[in-house]
């Protein structure tokens, strides 16, 4: 007669094996751990460590000049500008400093660090941003911040050929709007008078 197995009562509950219990609870901490949302504090030091703000004011000074001297180029090759008067041309280029300057605090670090911070927390882990923390403080990170703006401004300056087209286009724009300026400025003919009637 075989010997009857003898349950291991000292590994279940009610039935419930404490082996797996035990094995689903580790998982599962360590998954809660893993996705706990990144604070404010770990978020704080990640964007100093990335040097976020000294990064946003080369990449919009880099984005300030290259679009200043696609403007230049393109009002340097259309004659229209040369015929406005002086004060049409201090309009025109007041026009045009505004609107750079409208476009560029958008991006500018006063405004765009709320939406950064936001961005981070929504889409990070604490661990992701630890992490990352530990490498952007490391020597290779460091270099590799470091090195950031001067690639974006050869990669924008890489550009240039591709960029002969937009010009033209902004040329052909720029062309129309000194049209229009000149139209606002020029007098407006009066208007016939009716011819008397012969009775």
């Amino acid at each position: 007669m075989e010997d009857a197995k003898i349950p291991e009562l000292h590994n279940t509950i009610g039935g419930v094996n404490l082996k797996r219990l035990i094995a689903c609870m580790t998982c599962a901490l360590a998954l809660s751990v893993y996705a706990t949302p990144a604070t404010d504090a770990s978020i704080e030091q990640l964007i100093s460590v990335m040097k976020m703000e000294k990064l946003t004011a080369e990449m919009t000074a880099n984005m300030q000049e290259a679009i200043q001297r696609m403007g230049s180029q393109a009002i340097a090759s259309n004659k229209n500008f040369e015929k406005l008067s002086v004060k049409q041309k201090q309009i025109f280029e007041e026009s045009m400093g505004g609107m750079f300057r409208l476009m560029f605090d958008e991006v500018g670090w006063s405004k765009s660090k709320d939406r950064h911070f936001k961005l981070l927390q929504k889409h990070l882990t604490e661990e992701e941003v630890n992490k990352a923390i530990s490498f952007y403080s490391s020597p290779e990170g460091a270099s590799f911040i470091e090195k950031q703006p001067r690639i974006q401004k050869e990669a924008m300056e890489a550009l240039g050929p591709s960029m002969q087209e937009i010009q033209k286009k902004i040329a052909a724009h720029m062309a129309k709007m000194v049209e229009d300026m000149k139209a606002a400025d020029a007098p407006r003919p009066e208007p016939a008078k009716p011819t008397p009637s012969k009775d």
